[in-house]
């Protein structure tokens, strides 16, 4: 494969068929899906396209781009907050209090993986789609574990929006 360039439709001739099985894994299969290869062949841009497609289809999106410096709570708090309220049609108390995003939901302490998960239980049958840019950036093992922790008992706990 090679680089790709310019962001756009058009800088994805050839990759319709991966566009395609990342829409159905996450729409229609309610699976996790990881994209990885080397820096500059068009990974974040191809997970643009699919998440532009996915807030279409009414689904809300939420991404949070890791650096270095990133730790679990740091992550969780960033999607949570990319993540409006509104857009996940939840009836919770004190939402109508000037909450905005979905950070609200999480604990004041910081954030362990059993906390996405009880999260998670509130949204009914949404299925919000979070998405984690430039995972290869985090330097702490624990962040990584947590995160796997975290995937596993989503999955474990068949939670609705992310089952």
């Amino acid at each position: 494969m090679r680089p790709v360039g310019a962001q756009g439709r058009n800088s994805f001739i050839g990759r319709d068929a991966e566009l395609k099985r990342i829409l159905r894994a996450v729409m229609e299969d309610h699976s996790h899906v990881i994209l990885y290869g080397e820096r500059g062949y068009g990974k974040t841009s191809l997970a643009n396209l699919a998440m532009g497609a996915i807030r279409k289809a009414g689904l809300p999106v939420s991404r949070h781009v890791c650096s270095v410096g990133s730790d679990f709570d740091t992550i969780m708090r960033g999607l949570f907050r990319g993540m409006p309220l509104r857009s996940l049609d939840l009836a919770l108390p004190g939402t109508a209090d000037g909450v905005q995003n979905g950070e609200a939901l999480l604990p004041p302490r910081p954030v362990r993986p059993a906390d996405v998960v009880a999260v998670a239980t509130r949204f009914g049958g949404v299925r919000p789609v979070l998405v984690i840019d430039e995972f290869d950036r985090i330097a702490d093992d624990a962040t990584r574990v947590s995160l796997a922790d975290t995937i596993k008992q989503l999955s474990d706990e068949s939670v609705g929006p992310f089952s």
